[in-house]
């Protein structure tokens, strides 16, 4: 019997090297008869990063052909990729007729903001590339031909969060990419799974988090009156750029969908 907890350092990843069994059960996905074209299969999304680690499993340049292949792909569904990551230069290698069904998404937010979530080494520098790099890997996949898209998840509103919106939107602007969808989402989570893995690895605190949380649907949310302010604030400063974005919101509410009149389906992880 154990008597002590059993700690893992949560940046030592775990990768699995049975690809033959990954390719077969992408190529049943796809093939199942019930499959329809507005379905996406997600590499990652919301458990892992889509490119962090493609310099080693080549997942991407795998599956890419699959996807493209009308015979492997009846239903022309696509494969969404979603990374906080600047590793978009693996994509290079993926056959330019390959492309058509792979989507890049990028998950950014302001750099000030991006340095309150995205976490940090022991000595302080961030995990993550810079916003600047990303966008920089944004313009490549654009640049080569793949759909890009951008999460903007979860916008955090610490002081002066909305000049950095602001800023970042024109950041986004200045650096040629236009992105096809803006996902947007606030500060939520479904239980205190965080407190829960932050204190199963020992890591440090939250740098900034919201205290008025509440119960709203699936998961604890900030006020609906907040969210709505939030969402009109970056959706305004999304439309002062690029007035022909495509902007919708993930896991909300039917009734902030219809306070803000962002019920579409313009989602990074649908078609």
């Amino acid at each position: 019997m154990l008597t002590h907890r059993i700690k893992r350092d949560p940046s030592r990843h775990l990768l699995y090297d049975n690809y033959p069994d990954f390719d077969r059960a992408v190529a049943k996905w796809l093939r199942d008869p019930t499959r329809r074209p507005q379905h996406t299969m997600g590499l990652g999304i919301d458990r892992s990063d889509s490119l962090l680690y493609e310099g080693v499993t080549e997942h991407v340049r795998r599956m890419a052909p699959m996807f493209s292949d009308a015979a492997a792909n009846p239903r022309g569904c696509k494969l969404i990729l979603l990374t906080k990551s600047a590793n978009t230069h693996y994509l290079e290698e993926v056959a330019p007729g390959h492309r058509k069904n792979v989507v890049v998404t990028l998950s950014l937010n302001p750099e000030a903001v991006a340095d309150l979530w995205e976490g940090k080494w022991a000595d302080g520098e961030r995990i993550t590339p810079s916003i600047a790099r990303r966008l920089d890997a944004a313009r490549l996949a654009q640049d080569l031909g793949y759909e890009v898209r951008v999460r903007v998840d979860p916008i955090l509103t610490p002081g002066g969060w909305e000049a950095q919106y602001r800023d970042f939107v024109a950041e986004v602007k200045q650096s040629g990419v236009n992105f096809r969808y803006w996902t947007l989402g606030t500060y939520r989570e479904k239980n205190k799974q965080l407190d829960a893995w932050r204190d199963r690895w020992s890591l440090p605190e939250m740098e900034w988090e919201p205290t008025e949380l509440e119960s709203d649907g699936t998961h604890r949310h900030l006020p609906v009156q907040r969210r709505v302010e939030i969402y009109h604030a970056v959706t305004n400063a999304i439309q002062a750029e690029f007035p022909e974005a495509r902007v919708s919101l993930c896991k909300e509410t039917h009734q902030v969908r219809k306070m803000l009149r962002l019920c579409n389906s313009d989602c990074n992880c649908l078609l």
